[in-house]
């Protein structure tokens, strides 16, 4: 197998000034050329160009977008010194998060629009036909291309961003179509070549980085080559429907383990799952099955016999190598199969260091790993709502979760980036947190607890009064306008301690349980079915004490539980939360539902209003919302 190692570099540059491009600068700019050009939200680019590259300032403006759509882009300039094509998004903002809609739209449109499509729209921006006709006079010297943030803030949080790694991995995976456009550069070069000449057809590095305008805080870089492998095969079945296609192979495992080992969680991107518990009985089963080959107990070709297979995507596949017996896989990622690949990598760990460096035992373990050959299916699309649906339907063989399919929402990113922050891993994939290395925890910053996205919906729905939906969070998941109402984007901007607080809640639900049934046993013995109730009337208690802000300061900081919450929240239940279930269920309405041992209207959002209309009244709450 050859292999293309992902690299990544980080540097700062850090000029002595303190601001590249002042707003005196573009307000001059706007009033010398806005006659001509117009919008003044565009200056910003058209100085920091002409400072950068040295070229006047009217002719900067043939190299910034004023008008049409921009896909993402905002600038661009072909710098000749440097060899290299460069792409730009303007904000003046020192906030980083301004920039996911640009590479947002870059990942779906703008990287197919620039170095793909060849015909010009009729909804083309002038911006876009001026680099396409860049890149065609000047294809044969660029050797880099870079995609330039520039904006008033601190690149290392641009850099460290979950969201903004989220939707650059979607620019980065079409890498491939700036390899494919100057790859056909050098074949046109070598078709009109004197018979001796020879041109290396070279990858070229497409590199991000994040600048800041405030010069002192300096410049993120960082470059990713393409994940690119050539794999062997015997044999091979090709299917294609419109533009998706499907090759099927029999792939040696040490290949599989190689990619997984050189790109690590990035493999598994795409999956909605992370794999499952090591304990489980199939991993046994796996790990034995491996040992028995290894150990030569069992023949290398038995293991395609026991094992479904696995699937993965790829943005680019070429099976027309070496006589159709290799195949060359571009940005692969694991769609169905993520529980085997974590297991191979387990057992070659488990093998090498139980032989050391002991050459035979190593080369033993190559030697049968590369021998043995699992059926794999490689599914090429860009259409990415097609290939969740692949993704989904290839993990059928487990329950899947309506959780589960929500894993890779960017709203879900949002509360990962959120969270991990404070040092709180938020589990949005299933399993993921239990797969995690040592390393990964170290690196990540795990060591104040977890937060699960199903409990997280139902702390939201608790905290919304949605105490009917609480018990329905399969749907809540389902339905596309319940799971944006219970994931509200207006819940990023709140102070992150406040939402780890309320969630700690449920978690002392039960001794709130029985603080209010130890003070009236037959009373109260309908306590332990009201579970849902007294936790969206638990919420409203502490957000209605006029300490809820020390309260989430002192307790929103992990998920541990302190003795001292929970003595709050017992208190609250003493004190409050029984005489509201008293005074409110004493009507005869009531009494009547519960003499007939019918409890499900504790379940509703009727009964939830009368408690907090008890509560305004016995206590002047308020209906409190984030």
């Amino acid at each position: 197998m050859e292999n293309m190692k992902q690299k990544t570099t980080s540097s700062y540059l850090t000029p002595p000034s303190s601001k590249f491009v002042t707003l005196e600068e573009i307000g001059k700019a706007y009033g010398e050329l806005s006659p001509k050009h117009g919008g003044r939200e565009s200056y910003f680019g058209v100085v920091y160009i002409s400072k950068k590259f040295n070229i006047p300032i009217d002719e900067a403006t043939s190299f910034v977008n004023f008008e049409g759509k921009n896909y993402g882009f905002d600038g661009f300039y072909y710098d000749p010194n440097g060899k290299a094509l460069n792409l730009f998004v303007f904000r003046w903002s020192d906030d980083h998060m301004t920039f996911k809609d640009a590479v947002d739209k870059i990942g779906n449109d703008g990287m197919y629009k620039v170095f793909f499509s060849t015909s010009k729209l009729t909804d083309d921006s002038q911006l876009i036909t001026s680099i396409r006709s860049i890149l065609t006079d000047t294809r044969f010297m660029i050797e880099h291309v870079f995609i330039n943030f520039v904006f008033n803030g601190d690149p290392l949080n641009a850099e460290q961003s979950k969201v903004l790694s989220f939707l650059r991995e979607n620019v980065e995976d079409k890498k491939n179509l700036i390899d494919s456009f100057f790859r056909d550069r050098v074949r046109a070069m070598m078709a009109t070549a004197d018979a001796g000449m020879i041109y290396e057809d070279q990858s070229l590095e497409l590199v991000f980085q994040y600048i800041s305008n405030e010069i002192n805080l300096g410049r993120m870089t960082s470059s990713r080559q393409t994940a690119e492998y050539t794999l062997g095969f015997t044999d091979s079945q090709k299917i294609s429907g419109g533009e998706n296609e499907l090759t099927v192979v029999f792939l040696p495992l040490w290949n599989l383990h190689q990619m997984y080992d050189e790109m690590g969680e990035r493999f598994f991107e795409k999956n909605i799952r992370s794999g499952l518990d090591d304990g489980n009985m199939t991993n046994y089963q796996i790990k034995q099955s491996l040992k028995k080959i290894v150990e030569g107990e069992e023949i290398p070709e038995n293991f395609a016999l026991y094992h479904n297979g696995i699937a993965m995507t790829a943005q680019s596949l070429d099976s027309s190598l070496d006589g159709n017996h290799s195949i060359r896989v571009v940005e692969p990622r694991i769609l169905n199969g993520v529980q085997t690949i974590r297991i191979l990598k387990q057992f070659v760990e488990e093998s090498k260091r139980r032989n050391g460096k002991e050459k035979d035992s190593r080369e033993n373990l190559l030697q049968k790993l590369s021998s043995t050959r699992v059926m794999t299916r490689i599914i090429r699309s860009a259409d990415e709502e097609f290939l969740k649906r692949v993704t989904i339907n290839n993990n059928r063989q487990n329950p899947i979760m309506p959780w589960n399919l929500r894993a890779n929402d960017l709203i879900q990113i949002h509360f990962e980036e959120l969270f991990g922050k404070m040092g709180i891993y938020y589990e949005r994939r299933e399993n993921a947190y239990k797969n995690l290395t040592d390393d990964d925890l170290e690196s990540i910053g795990t060591e104040k607890g977890v937060i699960e996205i199903r409990r997280l919906a139902q702390t939201l729905l608790a905290m919304q009064g949605q105490i009917d939906r609480i018990s329905e969070i399969k749907e809540v998941f389902e339905n596309e306008s319940w799971y944006k109402d219970t994931f509200r984007e207006r819940y990023l901007q709140v102070d992150p301690r406040k939402l780890v607080f309320l969630y700690k809640v449920q978690y002392r639900l039960q001794s709130v349980i029985r603080e209010i049934k130890n003070i009236g046993i037959e009373k109260y013995s309908y306590a332990p079915k009201a579970k849902n109730l007294l936790w969206c009337l638990s919420i409203q208690a502490v957000m209605n004490d006029d300490k809820f802000e020390k309260h989430f300061e002192t307790y929103g900081t992990s998920i541990g539980i302190e003795a001292g919450l929970t003595q709050l929240l017992k208190r609250v239940a003493s004190t409050k939360l029984r005489l509201i279930l008293s005074n409110s269920f004493e009507n005869r309405k009531y009494r009547d539902y519960m003499h007939g041992g019918k409890f499900s209207f504790l379940r509703t959002k009727a009964a939830l209003n009368d408690c907090m209309k008890t509560a305004a009244k016995q206590f002047d709450w308020e209906t409190m919302y984030l």
